[in-house]
């Protein structure tokens, strides 16, 4: 089913931090292509000259990179673009890293195809995530996974007033499932791993896990929400779940809300499970 933009994103301001999923416009990314590059060779015993390479790369629609080796005898002149672009490194990451991993944002209005458009819509395009309402109300857009760049987080302190859309706690999961789908991994913070993959080591430990058929995982903003599918239950089943829970909870630091449930694996439906996740 298409993502709406109601619950998409969520209200923000100037002043909040960046996170994951945040949409910002007007960065200038390269994106290196062999056929893009222009290789500029001086003559024999000259030197490439910042007159040259400048008057090269406006010709050919490039960019100079800095010259300052005069011994250089060879310089690479690559494209790069204005465009909108979507964070896709975790927001613990944007903390703590230098550098950031973005992803480019194209509209819908430079797709001819609309069976492709339709597609996105409906995420039944692993590499498209589908963003409806940007630029504008109205217009629809996507964050292209295969264009990927690195940039310096210094760059973001400047760039603050062109944040445009940023995810709500909803959104932000959809965008997780699509990354994980995308790169056949999770990607989590580091503490939600620690509690959910401590909660199932816990259960293994007692003898419930004979019983246990499969434990779901669901987690967005600061609450993680466990469910426990069982073949069959006894009169301990409660207390061996709150012991592991809490186990789990004294021996790690954490801000998270954690809410476990159980039941029979007759009586799950699909609606119950349609947002969890499994615990491989």
């Amino acid at each position: 089913m298409p993502n709406f933009s109601y619950d998409l994103y969520r209200k923000y301001n100037e002043l909040d931090e960046w996170q994951q999923g945040d949409i910002i416009e007007g960065l200038y990314i390269a994106k290196v292509i062999e056929d893009d590059l222009f290789i500029h060779r001086p003559p024999p015993g000259e030197s490439a000259k910042v007159s040259v390479l400048t008057q090269l790369a406006k010709t050919n629609n490039k960019v100079a990179p800095p010259f300052s080796d005069n011994n250089q005898k060879e310089q690479a002149l690559i494209p790069i673009y204005k465009t909108a672009v979507m964070i896709v490194s975790q927001t613990c990451d944007i903390i703590n890293d230098r550098q950031l991993v973005v992803a480019r944002v194209r509209p819908f209005k430079h797709m001819p195809k609309p069976e492709i458009q339709e597609n996105i819509r409906c995420n039944n395009v692993m590499y498209a995530f589908y963003l409806p309402d940007y630029p504008v109300d109205g217009e629809e857009s996507f964050c292209n996974i295969n264009e990927l760049t690195v940039i310096s987080k210094d760059l973001l302190s400047n760039y603050k007033a062109h944040r445009k859309r940023s995810l709500s706690s909803k959104g932000l999961r959809q965008f997780q499932f699509f990354i994980e789908r995308y790169f056949c991994r999770e990607a989590m913070p580091e503490d939600i791993i620690k509690i959910i993959s401590g909660f199932r080591r816990k259960l293994q430990e007692t003898i419930l896990w004979k019983k246990v058929n499969m434990v779901y995982y669901y987690y967005t903003g600061n609450q993680i929400s466990l469910l426990v599918a069982l073949n069959e239950e006894d009169d301990n089943t409660q207390t061996f779940i709150e012991d592991a829970r809490n186990s789990v909870l004294d021996s790690t630091e954490h801000n998270y809300q954690v809410d476990v449930k159980y039941e029979l694996i007759d009586n799950i439906s699909l609606r119950d499970i349609k947002e969890f996740r499994y615990i491989r």
